[in-house]
């Protein structure tokens, strides 16, 4: 009995104790100041600083008892902006300002105010922003477009800008401002019109906008003298001919996003020597290479399907190509005149179209594989080097010239499928000894021959399976 009284006692000593402590758990009071839930502020008197804290949002009385108490809690109440230093043409400027309450600072950026004597301005129909534009052609020199305008962003370079010269109707944003030697492109464009510096030949440098994701037909086509240019991350399609007869462009790399490149997006650009086509490209667009002579080589990922007519025509420096995996059609005169001496033709292909690889001058060896069933004429004619090739049976037909001035040619492999030889098909092939026809000599015989079908060939019989049929 003792000892419980003992224990009694020792609880009643102790139970004020707590129930007077405090928890960590804070709650705002009528009087502004966060307190802790369960505590009677009668018991506990907290003590706060009486300099303002503050972050960039908002300020407050920060306790001084120990807890993490804060009262006074409220949003900064700014002043006027003050100008530290004024934006410049190419410069951004400073500005500060102060809270009227706890002096808290905020600085801020002055956006620079761009070459505005070399500019014109048009509202967007959305009302909120404006599209930049030559003020005429006569403009020389550095540009710099602001990425403010009547307190609006600029987002576009677009608009009708004044009379062209030669034919006296209206040019697109800065098209023939021959003498602009560079362009400042702010990041709050996003978009960069058709022609939009189309014949800026003078044109050596562009900072370009990372957040444009649309580039516009011809935008840069004639840019004579600009030699990289930085393509931003948003762009989906490298539009057509838009960067056509650059001719001092030396690379550029195609960013992750770009799913297409259209007709002759970089056609003529002469002095190209690397280009980086990323995976996620599907179509390759007609011409879209076409006659870059120092373009050496070239990976195509296999994530390209189609390939368009004449795409790298005349690349006359491309010796090493890597085909995609998934094409189906080595299209018209895609890569006639280039330097290639050794190629696979994938599993997937079915057709090779007239002119493919027509004067190819250094090719020695091609693979043809069984699943292609159409040869088109002049597909191999004038490739010089050409030692052997096997037409697979799947082929019905050789067409016009096929082979026609391969003088390297030694051997050559008709399917039996093929059931008609075009004029001139293995014409002046002056080392071709040995034709090998995959059936017999009654097939043989049933094919469709055009009377000059060969020409100065070494060969004077057909091998078939079943014997020798004279020429």
């Amino acid at each position: 009995m003792n000892k419980k009284l003992k224990l009694l006692s020792l609880f009643a000593f102790i139970a004020p104790l707590i129930l007077t402590g405090c928890n960590n758990t804070s709650t705002t009071s009528e009087s502004g100041a966060e307190t802790s839930s369960g505590e009677s502020n009668s018991s506990h008197e907290h003590t706060f600083n009486d300099k303002w804290s503050s972050n960039d949002i908002e300020h407050w009385h920060q306790s001084t008892c120990g807890h993490p108490i804060r009262k006074d809690v409220a949003n900064h109440t700014y002043g006027e902006w003050v100008v530290d230093k004024p934006a410049e043409e190419e410069k951004d400027g400073t500005k500060h300002r102060i809270c009227t309450i706890c002096d808290h600072v905020q600085n801020g950026r002055i956006p620079q105010i761009g070459t505005l004597d070399k500019l014109a301005f048009d509202l967007n129909e959305d009302q909120q922003s404006y599209s930049v534009k030559q003020k005429n052609y006569l403009i020389e020199g550095r540009v710099v477009i602001p990425e403010i305008y009547n307190d609006l962003p600029v987002t576009k370079i677009a608009g009708e800008a004044g009379p062209d010269r030669h034919e006296m109707t209206t040019l697109e944003g800065f098209q023939e401002c021959e003498n602009i030697t560079s362009i400042y492109i702010p990041d709050s464009v996003t978009s960069i019109c058709d022609d939009g510096f189309f014949e800026c030949t003078n044109l050596e440098s562009i900072r370009m906008s990372p957040n444009i994701n649309t580039i516009g037909e011809r935008a840069f086509e004639l840019c004579d003298s600009l030699k990289t240019i930085n393509i931003p991350s948003g762009i989906t399609t490298i539009s057509e001919e838009c960067f056509r007869q650059c001719h001092s462009m030396e690379s550029i790399i195609i960013p992750e996003r770009v799913t297409t490149i259209e007709d002759l997006a970089f056609e003529n650009c002469w002095n190209l020597r690397s280009i980086q086509i990323p995976s996620s490209v599907t179509t390759i667009g007609e011409s879209a290479f076409e006659a870059c002579t120092s373009l050496t080589s070239i990976q195509i990922p296999d994530s390209v399907t189609t390939i368009g007519k004449y795409a790298f025509f005349t690349c006359t420096s491309l010796a090493d190509i890597k085909l995609p995996k998934n094409i189906k059609v080595i299209p018209k005169t895609s890569f006639s005149k280039t330097k290639i001496a050794t190629i696979e033709i994938p599993n997937t292909v079915t057709t090779i179209d007239n002119w493919a690889f027509n004067e190819c001058g250094e090719l020695v060896s091609i693979t043809i594989p069984d699943s292609v069933n159409f040869i088109g004429d002049y597909a191999f004619e004038k490739c010089y080097k050409l030692e052997s090739i096997i037409i697979p049976d799947a082929v019905p037909s050789i067409g016009e010239y096929t082979c026609n001035k391969c003088y390297a040619l030694e051997s050559v492999t008709i399917g039996k499928g093929v059931k008609s030889i075009g004029s001139y098909a293995f014409s002046e092939c002056n080392s071709l000894e040995n034709i090998i026809y995959n059936g017999t000599k009654a097939e043989w015989n049933n094919i469709s021959k055009d009377t000059f079908w060969y020409t100065n060939i070494l060969a004077s019989v057909i091998h078939c399976t079943d014997g020798d049929c004279p020429l």
